[in-house]
């Protein structure tokens, strides 16, 4: 088992740990057939002899193809991810987190008839997260909501 270990924002660790957890305590195993673990299975390289042990907040396992697809990556070998892709990692994680939250909060609303601010509070709760506040959801969700809007206003415009 060989894992890489990178730095990203704490809610998105924390939210990782709980969407996607392993048999081992505090590693993350992301699900073979996503589209994360093609990036990541791409970002791997050869590590530099000049790197030392890696530090983070966010431990993973590093993903394996047994597959004739392209070049095959041993993870003894290929086991480290540069600087630029564990940004690109960051970004994405990033991007399925909001997604995850506004999701819940529109569902939350429009099927169930629960207020914003309690479906921030349920979320939180879901995955365990302690460093980000319900407020910051909410009011991502509201600017989300705001920036459709004004799209929806210029896309009917130019058509009229």
């Amino acid at each position: 088992m060989i894992t890489i270990k990178i730095q990203v924002k704490e809610y998105l660790a924390e939210y990782c740990r709980a969407k996607y957890s392993s048999e081992f305590e505090g590693i993350v195993k992301f699900p073979s057939q996503g589209l994360l673990v093609w990036q990541i299975y791409m970002l791997l390289q050869k590590r530099p002899v000049i790197m030392g042990v890696d530090k983070g907040n966010l431990e993973f396992l590093v993903p394996y193809s047994k597959e004739k697809v392209g070049v095959i990556k041993n993870p003894e070998v290929y086991n480290y991810i540069n600087e630029k892709g564990r940004k690109l990692i960051q970004r994405y994680l990033f991007n399925e987190f909001w997604f995850d939250a506004v999701n819940f909060l529109n569902e939350n609303k429009l099927r169930y008839g629960i207020d914003y601010k309690d479906s921030a509070f349920l979320f939180l709760s879901n995955y365990n997260i302690t460093s980000l506040s319900a407020n910051a959801i909410v009011k991502k969700n509201y600017r989300y909501r705001e920036e459709k809007k004004k799209y929806k206003v210029k896309r009917e415009s130019i058509y009229c």
